[in-house]
């Protein structure tokens, strides 16, 4: 992803823009996890939090070329290393309303691939199209789709598996992610997008969360694919956390995490006509379903916690106040 850095500052620079270009590799990053401590990996980087007291924007393009050394990495330490971060850049974020993008195509890669079980020709392919959908088009759809689900009084989500729950959106407000943050998305406190994007995403009232969800698609998490996951919920809070052996070191990074780790966090309806499912990017493709927990504060909800996770459901149904939204995995228009 070092070309496409490059051109990117390049057309920050065009902008007027002061630039830093940032390189964090493999080596780097295994190294900041193996040798510092988790009382060190805790606290925020000075750098990294004179970074976001400074920026205004900051682009995020890429992930760990090959994470499979992440999987000799304590779960106590991946739980350090988010709680610091989040100290680092998510209070100062909010605060000075930070422009921030990540940039999906960084993660797809061969050893990825290879260790995911995942065609790379077909992710790769996948990723591009799906980054090159017109804004317009998911701006439309995405709006249509946050009325209806703003300030719902009963949602009940329904899949494959035995998938059932229900929440309340009551005086909660969707987002719309489209791949901008214009003037609107900041007067609302909205600075958050991805490439490719296409999904919008609201905060249920965090007590109202009750039944349970069985995740069908593949959770790609520090180097390892989770193929099974499945939440129950009561009152709003995660009862059991089971899955996989896949699963094991998130269910410990779970465990150890702090704050509102239990409450629901966030449901999203992915909105983007070309990303697919069964690879990286399920929580955007058109018709999908997605429930996370954990924090979700940026969502302008009530959770605080230095954990977050989502996980998709493909073939879901959603109804909000008797309304169908989507229905085995088609949004209904």
């Amino acid at each position: 992803m070092l070309k496409l850095a490059e051109e990117t500052a390049e057309e920050c620079f065009k902008k007027g823009a002061d630039v830093l270009l940032n390189l964090y590799t493999d080596r780097f990053y295994e190294a900041y996890l193996t040798h510092l401590s988790e009382e060190s990996l805790k606290q925020p980087s000075d750098f990294c939090r004179a970074l976001t007291e400074t920026s205004t924007v900051e682009i995020l393009i890429g992930a760990a070329y090959d994470p499979s050394f992440l999987k000799d990495i304590q779960p106590a330490k991946l739980a350090a290393t988010n709680e610091g971060e989040n100290k680092a850049h998510y209070p100062p974020q909010r605060k000075r309303s930070i422009r921030s993008a990540v940039v999906h195509m960084g993660s797809v890669t061969k050893p990825r691939a290879e260790g995911f079980g995942l065609d790379y020709v077909k992710w790769r392919r996948m990723v591009e199209q799906a980054s090159l959908v017109d804004a317009k088009i998911l701006s439309r759809t995405g709006r249509r789709l946050a009325s209806a689900l703003n300030g719902g009084e009963k949602v009940v989500l329904t899949g494959p598996e035995g998938t059932r729950l229900e929440c309340s959106l009551k005086n909660r407000v969707a987002v719309v992610d489209d791949g901008v943050i214009d003037q609107r998305d900041l007067r609302k406190g909205f600075a958050d997008t991805e490439v490719p994007s296409g999904k919008v995403t609201i905060a249920p009232n965090e007590t109202t969360a009750e039944g349970k969800v069985i995740f069908n698609l593949p959770i790609l998490f520090r180097g390892q694919m989770i193929r099974r996951l499945e939440w129950k919920f009561r009152h709003g809070r995660v009862m059991s956390f089971d899955g996989d052996s896949s699963a094991t070191a998130l269910r410990e990074m779970w465990k150890k995490a702090a704050g509102d780790k239990e409450r629901i966090a966030s449901l999203t309806v992915g909105i983007n006509p070309k990303a697919e499912l069964g690879f990286s990017l399920n929580s955007i493709a058109a018709g999908a379903v997605s429930v996370a927990i954990g924090e979700n504060q940026h969502l302008k909800g009530k959770n605080r916690s230095t954990f977050r996770c989502q996980g998709t459901i493909g073939n879901a149904s959603l109804m909000v106040d008797d309304r169908i939204l989507v229905e085995a995995g088609k949004i209904v228009q």
